[in-house]
């Protein structure tokens, strides 16, 4: 007869110890899955359900990160951590990837005291592996809308300047001067005010005596700030 290998004899003798190696296996398949936009669930929320079920002694788990001098919870089971009894708690600091002045943390609690053994704090190290790539994906999506974002916004503002200089004859200089001037008027989003500019054409802006800022007409003055800007006299 043919004896089974060590490592499966261990992981049929402990089934969360198997469960846990599943999981792990499918991490990359998890990091790589874009929301559907029909879960409200993040692969972050399945990894803590995964831990509160999963490892040994466990009844609540939560992923907390510190970033930008704020602490915040990016998931968690419930309350976990927070109106949860914990008697008992592991703590896993996550290596995030690409995110300097970034902390994460995976925490495993229970409501009974001493209920961590080694098969707790191994599965638990398994489960932390899993949330770093997790995270790391994470913040690696977040950096990449945002600079989708910025670059919708740049594109919107040039477009917006190039408008203003060429309807009213408007220097670059003035031109973004008379978008932030509106921006600062209206308590509105530069790249909103930019996008409503491309739209229509329009500057909605009060225009001051001497101003040579298109008002909201589409009208545009050329004054003495304008002949003096030119070094007119």
């Amino acid at each position: 007869m043919h004896s089974r290998p060590k490592e499966t004899r261990r992981a049929e003798s402990c089934p969360r110890t198997a469960d846990a190696f599943t999981v792990l296996a499918d991490a990359p398949q998890v990091v790589s899955r874009a929301p559907d936009g029909t879960d409200d669930d993040s692969p972050l929320d399945e990894l803590v359900r995964a831990a509160s079920a999963q490892v040994p002694g466990a009844t609540a788990a939560s992923v907390t990160m510190l970033r930008h001098g704020r602490f915040s919870t990016v998931a968690s089971t419930g309350d976990a951590g927070e109106e949860t009894r914990v008697n008992s708690a592991l703590s896993y600091r996550l290596n995030v990837l690409d995110a300097p002045g970034t902390t994460a943390t995976l925490n495993i609690y229970s409501e009974q005291w001493d209920a961590f053994d080694e098969a707790s704090v191994s599965t638990g190290r398994m489960l932390a592996t899993h949330c770093s790539w997790l995270v790391s994906a994470m913040l690696a999506r977040d950096r990449a809308d945002n600079l989708a974002r910025a670059l919708q916004s740049n594109r919107e503002i040039g477009v917006a300047m190039g408008i203003l200089m060429q309807r009213h004859r408007l220097t670059r200089e003035q031109a973004i001067h008379a978008l932030r001037v509106a921006s600062q008027e209206t308590n509105r989003k530069l790249a909103d005010i930019a996008t409503e500019v491309a739209d229509t054409g329009i500057l909605a802006i009060r225009r001051s005596p001497g101003s040579t800022t298109p008002a909201a007409d589409g009208s545009a003055a050329r004054c003495s700030t304008q002949r003096a800007a030119d070094g007119q006299t």
